[in-house]
């Protein structure tokens, strides 16, 4: 998605999954009244929170038996979970229908186009709660008012519904591909969420842009900074965009772990394989301050907020090093 926007980027920018090398200086301040990190002595104490997820360990990964349907698995409660899922999809899909008919009234009474996605919430609050699948939430008293920078570790296809259902509106900044899903494609496009080609330089500046001015407006970005689900949910090194972006816009950083979802809709189905109830968990963090801090430090304080708060089952193996890169 580009977006015309007064930011000027550097031709060598910032990457948010691949391609991009080379920081740049340059600054861009929002209303969100975060002072900016080159402000005041030092950087201010990160909040305590001492939030575990519960161990993952005795939780069956095999729910067959399974059909194998073009390289991926999927069992009889993945086509329960898909039935529902399409049911929903119904009035869901008439809604963007008519939202989209009467777009140009109804960009004046909800120019940010939120009630698409309080449709896309609903859609999967309403699948996840007939499926027996709604996540346990915590945290939401963390959750800053205005804009922020939300980053979360990534498991699972999962992972996007599920944090759609926070009290928070904001803008995902994720892969083109998901515009190619009927239905959520559509809406996903309508809402004006940022679809990035992580093998397109082009496409990684016009986020950057993009991303930049929607923070500028007020609303809050959503970005899974290690570009990709880890293997077997484990967590892996975060890419620089997300917290390039933040301190850029001037806002705070939110960490958000992400637990079980792995095991509800591994990789190799094509549909969740369980219900998610008393396994899946989400948990919104306090915010990190960007004052006295440089990109790599929050990056690293984000990473082990996240990394930290997960069982055993999903920490990053003990080799894993926190992206210095912009690849």
């Amino acid at each position: 998605m580009l977006v015309e926007t007064d930011v000027k980027v550097k031709e060598a920018g910032i990457g948010f999954g691949s391609g991009s090398s080379d920081s740049d200086s340059m600054s861009s301040k929002s209303g969100s009244g975060v002072a900016d990190a080159s402000e005041g002595t030092g950087p201010p104490p990160v909040p305590e929170d001492t939030f575990r997820h519960k161990s993952l360990a005795e939780v069956p990964t095999d729910y067959g038996p399974y059909l194998t349907i073009k390289g991926f698995k999927i069992n009889a409660f993945g086509f329960y979970f898909c039935f529902m899922a399409l049911f929903w999809a119904i009035p869901w899909g008439v809604f963007l229908i008519l939202y989209k008919a009467s777009l140009e009234f109804m960009d004046k009474i909800d120019p940010r186009r939120h009630n698409v996605d309080r449709s896309s919430a609903l859609w999967g609050w309403l699948t996840s709660i007939t499926t027996d699948s709604l996540p346990d939430i915590t945290g939401m008293e963390n959750i800053p008012k205005g804009p922020a920078v939300f980053v979360a570790n990534h498991a699972s296809w999962m992972d996007v519904p599920y944090t759609a259902q926070l009290p928070v509106r904001a803008k995902y900044l994720a892969k083109a591909d998901l515009a190619r899903i009927p239905i959520l494609g559509n809406a996903m496009r309508m809402a004006q969420h940022v679809l990035l080609d992580r093998d397109d330089k082009r496409s990684q500046m016009e986020a950057l842009r993009s991303a930049l001015l929607i923070l500028k407006t007020g609303t809050p970005i959503f970005v899974f900074p290690e570009g990709t689900r880890g293997p077997q949910g484990r967590m892996q090194s975060f890419k620089m965009g997300a917290f390039k972006v933040a301190t850029k816009a001037g806002v705070p950083i939110v960490p958000v772990s992400i637990a079980g979802t792995h095991i509800m809709m591994p990789k190799e189905v094509i549909m969740p394989q369980c219900a998610g109830r008393g396994i899946t968990a989400i948990h919104v963090h306090p915010p990190i301050s960007i004052k006295g801090r440089t990109d790599q430090e929050l990056s690293d304080l984000a990473f082990d907020i996240i990394n930290n708060a997960l069982s055993d089952e999903q920490r990053a193996v003990p080799s894993t090093k926190k992206d210095d890169s912009e690849a």
